[in-house]
């Protein structure tokens, strides 16, 4: 219902009142170079919103063979943990459009900048909901669950949590500053591998240790450390170089929407 709100106003403000571009609908024709631009873009996301779904299941297949208490409390957990990396999306979003905007004029200093500012945010944030999953994940949990066995587990879980969440805030940044300057490959690929790489890890800790289903939540939380880590440092290098065109082309720029795992992240592109 929400995203069809949103379309409605943009109808309205850009093609009925034209409050910011003139569109006119006899203007939409097929356009090959556009069309494959957008493909480009949109496949690599596309290809790890899939590939994310089809982990997710694999991963909730091992935790129900610890019973229905732990599917309970991963789910709980997640809608618990969307406080960090909802948050975080919106200042990705938000880091999106001013990487993209000053990716046109060519500005990489703005962008540096404005990078190591909302990482800066990024980092307090995390900080912030790191404590509070290691000082009140049990009463958290008794919001939703009045077991103590349950609860002790949810506890159990945020604590494992907490250690990614400074760098899972990293991650989703980062992905914005990517989107921005239009290279949504780098942060696709690492999310596919590294949380690709969360099964074998789980299954390894569950089989091969006594860690049992606290081994798939550490593999959750360690591969969230290794994204966390490797994508700023692409992105780093990205800043290091002047990114991968210092003089961007002055051609025509079109916003182009692409779908992510979390939500629709704008997306800065040009010819």
């Amino acid at each position: 219902m929400s995203q069809l709100l949103v379309f409605l106003i943009f109808v309205v403000r850009f093609v009925g009142v034209q409050e910011m571009v003139a569109l006119h609908l006899g203007q939409f024709r097929f356009d090959k170079v556009i069309s494959k631009r957008i493909f480009s873009l949109g496949i690599p996301v596309a290809s790890e919103s899939a590939l994310f779904a089809f982990f997710a299941m694999i991963i909730a297949r091992m935790v129900a063979e610890y019973g229905a208490i732990a599917i309970a409390v991963q789910s709980i957990g997640g809608q618990i943990e969307a406080i960090s990396w909802m948050t975080s999306t919106g200042f990705a979003t938000a880091l999106g459009s001013f990487t993209g905007q000053n990716y046109g004029a060519g500005n990489w200093e703005r962008i540096r900048k404005g990078y190591q500012y909302t990482l800066l945010i990024g980092t307090v944030l995390g900080l912030a909901v790191t404590a509070v999953f290691l000082l009140f994940g049990k009463s958290i949990f008794s919001v939703f669950l009045s077991d103590p066995d349950s609860q002790h587990l949810g506890a159990v879980y945020l604590y494992i949590l907490a250690i990614s969440q400074v760098f899972m805030i990293y991650e989703i940044t980062t992905r914005g500053a990517f989107n921005g300057i239009g290279q949504t490959i780098p942060p696709s690929l690492t999310g596919i591998v590294f949380t690709g790489l969360r099964i074998p890890l789980a299954w390894l800790l569950m089989a091969f240790s006594a860690y049992g289903l606290f081994g798939i939540w550490g593999a959750i939380s360690l591969t969230s450390v290794f994204k966390g880590t490797l994508l700023p440092l692409w992105f780093w290098l990205v800043l290091k170089q002047g990114g991968w065109s210092r003089h961007p082309s002055k051609k025509s720029r079109w916003i182009v929407l692409l779908p992510s795992r979390l939500r629709q992240n704008t997306v800065i592109s040009k010819e």
